[in-house]
Order: C-alpha cells, then structure tokens, then sequence
C-alpha cells in the first residue's frame, strides 16, 4: 500500500487538511526508520532472488463521499470513517515521539 494521499483530477489543494496532516507525520515516521514508500520498493527487491514475472498494480481508494456514482460514494464513505477512526492510533507514536 501507499499511505499517501493523491489526486488524478487536480481538484486536491495544497491545503486540504488531511495532506497537511501527512507532512509532520511522515517526517515523524521517519525520524522513527519507518518508510511509507516501502511498498513500492517490493517490486525492485524481488529481482535479485530470481523473481522474473514481476507486476505492479495500483487499486485507488476514494476518501469522502464526493463521487456521484452511488457504489463509489459507499465506499468513500468506509474508507473516509476508517482514517477518521485510525488517526489517533496511527498518528501518536511518529508525532509524539518522532518529531
């Protein structure tokens, strides 16, 4: 998984809350020697065992209910409420003891 959060279209700023919530916490996750990046390193690490049929795929996972297709707003709401209930757990350590 990539643990950061994109935009295809644009229509993200600079200033959404929860990019700006991802700077100190990646910073803190790595004064911690932990890397968010990691997953899409797998793929290179592989190679040298003898791993030749190497595939990377990317599955996007909306946050927030803005999409108007009925399925896609159902699912950015669950993914929207599983970050909002995760981000004490997965903020406290790298921001409390990392920075």
């Amino acid at each position: 998984m990539h643990y950061f959060p994109h935009c295809d279209d644009g229509t993200m700023p600079d200033s959404w809350p929860f990019l700006k919530f991802y700077e100190p916490l990646t910073e803190g996750l790595g004064a911690l020697n932990v890397n968010l990046t990691t997953a899409l390193e797998h793929t290179l690490n592989l190679k040298p065992y003898g791993f030749t049929n190497i595939h990377y795929q990317v599955f996007k996972i909306l946050i927030g209910t803005w999409p108007k297709n009925k399925t896609l707003k159902t699912v950015g709401l669950y993914m929207r409420t599983a970050v909002l209930d995760g981000l004490d757990a997965m903020s406290f350590r790298p921001l409390c003891r990392g920075l």
